[in-house]
């Protein structure tokens, strides 16, 4: 029989004893009771307990779909910690699972989210992953959006990916910037407005560490910017070109006029912390 003891008083599965811990954490931590993992799963119970046992919603559709959503979220946690190898299995430290519990309770309906939660926790749980799990990934999680966690998942395959800087040249070769940051690699964002929004998610990955764009530097194959050159933004630029008159550009104010449409070429890629957040919270 497991039972916990808090404060004084004993928590246990026995139906004649008052049933404090929630039937969907309760359980389902009985099933990873083996001898190597009993310590961990006590402590996972215990977590749960403290950050979703006083979450409770006034309209009974939403509180019902909670605690659905609550529901998968354990089992799928202990599926993933069960699945490991016993010798790998080691306490795991509460200063990265607590707030990773704590945050988690507010992003079950979202699954992408929910899963990074998951795999970070499971891992913090595995003696290969502790060298790289680093505390502040709860808060990073807690504040992705999906947008951020599907472009994220493009550097699984690859390390680096191409951006550019759309650029009106003028006849003085100055220019303007037309559209900063724009990436293509995501195959779900094509039209302008998901790229605007492309541009604010790598922004808020950048911010976070994650990520690090850079114009100084870019993919030398040349092959990997001709998609650039055929994009809807590119011909919007192209249209914008004013033709040179007959007799040439002559006048003053000939300097600032737009005579090319132009992009420069750049990188996003990984930072270390990045290849770390990866490692830890997109795979077990």
């Amino acid at each position: 029989m497991f039972s916990l003891e808090r404060n004084g008083v004993k928590m246990s599965d026995d139906a004649s004893t008052v049933k404090l811990v929630p039937d969907c954490i309760d359980k389902p931590v009985k099933s990873m009771l083996n001898p190597l993992a009993k310590e961990i799963g006590s402590t996972l119970s215990d977590l749960l307990f403290l950050a979703t046992g006083h979450l409770h919603f006034k309209v009974a559709k939403q509180q019902a779909q909670y605690d659905h959503d609550l529901e998968i979220f354990r089992k799928e946690l202990d599926e993933k910690v069960s699945a490991k190898p016993a010798d790998v299995l080691s306490e795991p430290k509460l200063q990265v699972v607590g707030p990773a519990v704590e945050a988690a309770k507010y992003c079950l309906q979202e699954p992408q989210i929910s899963e990074m939660f998951q795999n970070l926790i499971a891992n913090a749980t595995d003696t290969r992953y502790q060298m790289e799990v680093h505390p502040s990934f709860a808060a990073i999680i807690s504040q992705l959006s999906p947008l951020d966690a599907e472009n994220l998942a493009l550097f699984l395959n690859s390390e680096q990916l191409p951006i550019v800087e759309y650029r009106l040249v003028n006849l003085d070769e100055s220019y303007k910037i037309f559209f900063a940051d724009y990436f293509i690699a995501n195959p779900n964002m094509t039209s302008i407005d998901d790229l605007v929004l492309q541009a604010a998610s790598l922004g808020s990955l950048v911010r976070q560490g994650l990520l690090e764009i850079s114009y100084t530097t870019y993919i030398t194959d040349p092959d990997t910017y001709l998609p650039f050159y055929k994009t809807g933004t590119y011909s919007s630029m192209e249209s914008l070109i004013i033709p040179p008159p007959p007799d040439g550009f002559r006048r003053p104010d000939d300097d600032s006029t737009v005579v090319k449409a132009d992009f420069g070429k750049g990188l996003v890629k990984l930072t270390p912390l990045g290849k770390s957040f990866l490692k830890v919270c997109f795979s077990v």
